[in-house]
């Protein structure tokens, strides 16, 4: 490949030309062949004797040439002398690429899953915009490519030494057209090969992971964080896709041997158990669980301090399961075993069975069967632990004045909702003395009771709250939700949020625990992704309006856009 220069663009769908469409005059007429076109001319004019695009050199119709293509990529991307990188949302007009609102800045190249092998992979990278004007070398380039893409200036150049985590963390903005993808586009970067298997859906990421854990011994790939308010976590170790590690680019392994808190851990295994793994725990100070810190080999931003992720022991079901994201822990590396840090033999499964994307924040299905002719339905939010630390209620929401109504009594919030329809919703917002804030939601599916609860740093509108809590039951597909109960991060510590059921009541109570010495500023955690969930809701609020404004092909108005401002053809179907 030291002759030939290898392509990277985003795909424009139907204007791309395939290996069977090559010889096809019709398709000369496409975007895609004008773009093959003016690349062999670069190429030619820079003394290269070859190019390599990956629409039209692999034969996608033959299933073994295109796994031995995605498995070999990665190895030709880094053996040739130069990659041209050319982005076609950039136009030639523009100057200054480091400003915030440049094209440059918003290209989709850098969001697309496969071009992040592609950056990292070569050498030498040439960035051209929509004429084939040359933009700027990747070395030019690095300071404003590392902030765009969230990837440390070094680790463009030499991403090996990048822990797991952070190199996952790179992918977590990143989208591709199949979910497989998500994991096929990182085998490079992690040196993994793997059999492709298109349908097997999040499973390619969960064998992934398990490729990487036979590969190396780094611990960070169990300290990804989630995403608090829209993540499921079914209690597993290992993450579900490379958005978990959204706030992960600062972890990092010890530099010494003497910082490791655990050198002598045993190897990992998968078993029909599930992951087997045998840390020292730290039994926590929580009262209402069997609760356990387990300490990672590896540290947070630059203080190094430690990572360390919650596991709990589950009496009836006999079981071990993971909690809450991955938190920052302060704590020295004990001299000798006792009584507060054993090693454990866990076992954890990782559940890969179909359920609703968000079913962890929500609780097992009641047993109450109501109906458009039956009586209200009833919740009682107790709030008496949560006066104790300071929380005041500040306000509270109902779907309509007709719903139903909030009556209070001493420290319990109880909420009538009325089951003459479906989709009634209801909130109650407090506040704390960190700035925190603690919402309940309350809401009625398909005459089942719903419930969550959200801890965020940032204000948050319960409307919009709300919305988006019933778009995500309108979407939810599968009736059994997943657990009884929910850990939250609140004022610094651990609370336990359960649901229980008297008749046609449903009891809401919220413990908050003590405070743990080892644990440091965990529920800062949230903060980021709190971030997230605010622009989240305004991604869907986008969403609907654009549904809302298709034009006569079908396209929302910023499709219409990007696809325009291409050739004028129109075409949308982007499947990179």
């Amino acid at each position: 490949m030291s002759r030939t220069t290898p392509y990277s663009h985003t795909h424009g769908g139907e204007e791309e030309v395939s290996l069977q469409d090559i010889e096809d005059p019709k398709s000369q007429t496409l975007f895609g062949a004008w773009k093959i076109k003016s690349c062999c001319a670069r190429a030619f004019a820079d003394g290269l004797d070859f190019v390599w695009i990956d629409t039209c050199c692999i034969d996608k119709t033959s299933s073994a040439e295109l796994s031995e293509a995605i498995n070999s990529m990665f190895e030709w991307y880094r053996g040739a002398q130069v990659c041209y990188a050319y982005l076609d949302d950039v136009p030639s007009s523009e100057d200054d690429h480091s400003a915030d609102s440049s094209a440059f800045r918003k290209s989709r190249w850098f969001t697309r899953g496969w071009t992040l092998q592609e950056l990292l992979a070569p050498e030498k990278m040439i960035f051209f915009c929509q004429d084939w004007n040359v933009i700027g070398t990747k070395y030019a380039l690095a300071h404003e490519v590392s902030s765009i893409t969230k990837i440390n200036e070094q680790y463009l150049f030499n991403f090996e030494t990048a822990s797991v985590a952070a190199r996952m963390s790179w992918a977590s903005r990143r989208e591709t057209t199949r979910p497989e993808d998500k994991a096929y586009s990182l085998m490079g970067i992690f040196k993994v090969n793997m059999p492709l298997l298109y349908g097997e859906g999040r499973k390619a990421f969960y064998k992934l992971q398990l490729q990487i854990l036979d590969m190396v011994d780094d611990e960070s790939i169990f300290a990804w964080t989630g995403d608090t308010y829209r993540e499921t976590y079914h209690g597993r170790l290992l993450a579900s896709s490379p958005a978990d590690f959204f706030d992960c680019g600062d972890i990092s392994l010890y530099e010494s041997i003497q910082s490791v808190f655990d050198v002598n851990r045993p190897p990992y295994t998968m078993t029909n158990k599930g992951l087997r793994v045998e840390p020292l725990l730290i039994r926590h100070s929580f009262a209402y669980s069997q609760i356990f810190i387990a300490p990672l080999n590896c540290s947070r931003g630059k203080e190094k301090e430690s990572v360390a992720i919650l596991l709990e022991w589950e009496t009836p079901h006999n079981k071990w399961i993971r909690i809450l994201p991955a938190a920052s822990l302060e704590y020295k590396p004990p001299k000798k075993l006792d009584n507060k840090v054993q090693r454990h033999i866990v076992y954890v499964r990782q559940l890969l069975e179909s359920r609703c994307p968000h079913a962890h924040t929500r609780w097992e299905r009641a047993s109450y069967h109501g109906g458009p002719n039956k009586s209200d339905l009833q919740y009682q939010v107790n709030t008496a632990s949560l006066a104790k630390e300071g929380f005041t209620i500040s306000k509270y929401y109902l779907s309509h004045p007709l719903d139903g109504k909030w009556t209070r009594t001493s420290d319990i919030f109880e909420a009538v909702l009325s089951l003459k329809r479906n989709g009634t919703s209801t909130a109650l917002s407090f506040r704390g003395p960190l700035t925190e804030t603690l919402i309940v939601i309350l809401h009625i599916r398909e005459s089942v009771p719903v419930v969550d609860v959200v801890v965020s740093h940032k204000s948050l509108s319960l409307n919009d709250v709300v919305h988006s809590f019933r778009l995500q039951c309108i979407n939810c597909k599968e009736q059994r939700m997943s657990r009884t109960r929910k850990y939250v991060w609140l004022a610094e510590r651990l609370a336990l949020v359960t649901m229980k059921e008297r008749g046609r009541k449903h009891i809401v109570e919220i413990e908050v625990g003590e405070q743990d010495p080892c644990l440091k500023d965990a529920s800062q955690m949230q903060s980021s992704t709190g971030k997230q969930f605010t622009k989240e809701i305004g991604r869907q609020r986008t969403r609907e309006t654009e549904e809302t404004r298709r034009d006569a092909r079908g396209r929302t108005p910023s499709e219409a856009s990007w696809a325009d401002s291409l050739c004028g053809s129109g075409s949308d179907n982007s499947s990179r």
